[in-house]
């Protein structure tokens, strides 16, 4: 459902509740990655767009994120929340 940085490692979490770690950049993922599926929300991680849940306004000008059969929300960039927000239906 999304994967998240750890220096040069990178932390899978999958439907099930499992997380991998497994020794490959949030780049490498991008260029594996279906483009249609999984989008780049924070420069640490990426999210399975199937797996939205809700996405909402925590201040100002910032937004968090939430997956479904994930505990907490992931923050959004500013850089990237334009692009999600063009990703998501209404």
């Amino acid at each position: 459902i999304c994967i998240s940085a750890m220096n040069e490692y990178s932390k899978v979490y999958s439907i099930e509740h499992k997380t991998f770690v497994t020794r490959k950049s949030l780049n490498k993922w991008m260029g594996i990655l279906p483009e249609n599926l999984f989008v780049r929300i924070h420069r640490s991680t990426i999210i399975n767009l199937n797996d939205v849940e809700r996405m909402e306004k925590t201040g100002n000008r910032s937004f968090s994120i939430y997956l479904k059969n994930h505990n907490s929300p992931f923050e959004i960039s500013q850089r990237y929340y334009k692009k999600i927000r063009t990703l998501l239906p209404s």
